[in-house]
């Protein structure tokens, strides 16, 4: 008779832990994919502003400008 109510209290456990364990795996991958988005699109944007810095100097008069 008892064995019979840990397998119920554990049935019960285990249909709450499930969902639950679940629903924690789709948002740490939610979370990990909008990061990865962000480090990318600020990464991207760094290299944007470092390839608008760069400037090419003149080979035979290296301190005049463009």
């Amino acid at each position: 008779m008892e064995s019979n109510m840990n397998e119920d209290k554990m049935l019960k456990f285990m249909k709450i832990l499930v969902p639950v364990v679940g629903v924690g795996i789709v948002l740490t991958t939610v979370v990990f994919a909008l990061s990865i988005a962000t480090l990318v699109k600020v990464n991207k944007g760094f290299n944007d502003i470092q390839g608008n810095s760069i400037v090419t100097a003149n080979p035979t008069n290296p301190t005049a400008g463009p």
